[in-house]
């Protein structure tokens, strides 16, 4: 198993949204689309969601999903850190003919049609921030020409609102971020400690904060980790990793010199080989 050294710090996307109020100005197009000038990436932000919302909510992976049913929206978030005017667009084309995008951004519901093969900016309105906090863009397909309503590589966005930045994973963290957002404290070990015989953390979470699929971790170091992690409302499990230093995903691989034995475990542990 590779080894992975991180450090950063990104706002949970646990996707408790804030709650703001919305104004649509119309602004000409000309003038929209050369102030939307953060680009967030959809690889990295967004999902696809079926009926959301509802108790048959489900959420896809873009990975290997064609967007050809038209109850997938594409959900894109992100967080602002200032109040005022936000202008939205997108950046997309499509395989051939054209397509009839539906837009909403919280109440608002706008209609931006795509009819070229090569990716091009389009304006899709003004709204006036109220409160900083976590947003998100919805669209869904209304009609097309062809196999696929379009490929969407950008969410826009420009005006005062994006003034004082933001928040959203960029290339560099597009694993982390479809994995699951995550936060990440470190620690430096002190000069004089020279030889660590053992180290030692508590974690608490607050009453509420398990929400499901949170996965907490207590000692993490270079080839390895502690921690628990809720898998439903009633269950929890604690997890034990500890990986070899030699580089493979492949167990089989890795030489003697190099592998992790397993010298005794408790009852009702499982224990399995790190790797696949």
């Amino acid at each position: 198993m590779k080894k992975l050294y991180f450090y950063f710090q990104m706002y949970l996307i646990a996707i408790t949204l804030h709650s703001a109020s919305f104004q649509v100005t119309q602004v000409p197009d000309k003038i929209a689309i050369g102030q939307l000038d953060t680009a967030i990436p959809v690889e990295g932000n967004g999902w696809f969601f079926m009926n959301p919302g509802s108790p048959q909510e489900k959420v896809y992976d873009l990975s290997g999903q064609s967007w050809t049913d038209s109850g997938l929206i594409l959900r894109t978030y992100f967080y602002v850190h200032q109040t005022g005017e936000l202008h939205l667009g997108l950046r997309a084309k499509t395989a051939s003919g054209s397509s009839l995008l539906g837009l909403r951004f919280r109440d608002d519901n706008t209609e931006v049609e795509i009819g070229n093969s090569d990716y091009e900016k389009y304006y899709a309105g003004t709204y006036q921030i109220d409160s900083p906090g976590y947003y998100h863009v919805d669209i869904e397909g209304l009609s097309k020409e062809t196999l696929e309503y379009a490929e969407i590589s950008d969410i826009l966005l420009g005006g005062p609102a994006t003034g004082k930045g933001v928040n959203f994973s960029d290339e560099e963290f597009f694993y982390w971020g479809r994995r699951g957002p995550s936060v990440h404290l470190r620690y430096e070990i002190p000069e004089e400690a020279d030889d660590v015989k053992w180290f030692y953390n508590e974690v608490t979470v607050p009453e509420g904060n398990d929400v499901i699929g949170s996965f907490f971790m207590a000692n993490g170091f270079s080839e390895g980790y502690f921690g628990f992690q809720v898998n439903s409302p009633d269950e929890r499990r604690i997890l034990f990793s500890v990986w070899s230093p030699y580089e493979t995903d492949d167990p089989g691989e890795i030489p003697e010199e190099y592998r992790i034995i397993l010298l005794k475990i408790g009852d009702d542990v499982i224990a399995r080989d790190f790797g696949n």
